[in-house]
C-alpha cells in the first residue's frame, strides 16, 4: 500500500489542479515573461495551466543569497519548465526543489581526466541541474530571457531539459 498510495494521491491532486483556474497573478506573470505561451492553441494553453498549477503545488522554491521568492518568479519558472511537458506524461516527478539566486552563482567542483588527474575549478553559472531532485537558476538570467526571448538562450529550458524525468503516471487531459 505504501508504494501505491503516493502515485495515486499525486494523480488525484493533479486531476484537481487541471480542474482549477490559474490565478490571475500567475497568468499576468506568465503573459509578461513567457512569450511562447501567447501562441498556444486553447487546448494546449489549458493543459499548460494545469501543469503549472500542479508544478507550483508540488515543487519547493528556495530563494538564495537574500532573494525573496515571489509569485512572479514561481510562475515564470513553472511555465517555462512546463512548456517542455506539453506533449509528454509526468511532471518532473523526482524534482523536489528549485533554488533561485538573484544573479549568477559560483560553483566549485573537480574534474577527473582520463589519466586520473584531478583539477579543481571554480565556475560562474546561471543554472545547473545538480541531480534529479533540485535545479539551481539565476533570476537575472531568467528575467533577461523574458526581455529578449529571441536571442536563443533560456536557462530554464536548458536546465529542465537536463532533469526531465518522465514517469508512467498519466496526467489528465
Amino acid at each position: 500500500a505504501a508504494l501505491l498510495l503516493p502515485p495515486l494521491w499525486r494523480r488525484r491532486q493533479r486531476r484537481r489542479a487541471f480542474a482549477t483556474a490559474l490565478p490571475a497573478q500567475f497568468r499576468a506573470a506568465i503573459e509578461r515573461n513567457v512569450p511562447a505561451t501567447r501562441s498556444l492553441s486553447p487546448p494546449l494553453a489549458r493543459r499548460l495551466d494545469g501543469l503549472v498549477i500542479s508544478f507550483l503545488r508540488e515543487k519547493q522554491f528556495v530563494g538564495c543569497n537574500g532573494l525573496e521568492i515571489t509569485d512572479e518568479i514561481r510562475a515564470t519558472i513553472a511555465a517555462q519548465a512546463c512548456l517542455l511537458l506539453l506533449g509528454r506524461p509526468g511532471l518532473y516527478d523526482e524534482l523536489q526543489s528549485i533554488l533561485v539566486y538573484p544573479g549568477t552563482f559560483w560553483v566549485e567542483d573537480e574534474v577527473h581526466d582520463d589519466d586520473g588527474l584531478v583539477t579543481r575549478r571554480r565556475r560562474e553559472l546561471s543554472g545547473e541541474a545538480w541531480d534529479s531532485h533540485r535545479i539551481i537558476l539565476s533570476w537575472a538570467d531568467i528575467a533577461e530571457t523574458a526581455r529578449q526571448p529571441a536571442d536563443g538562450y533560456n536557462v530554464v529550458l536548458h536546465e529542465f531539459a537536463h532533469s526531465v524525468s518522465y514517469t508512467h503516471l498519466t496526467l489528465p487531459t
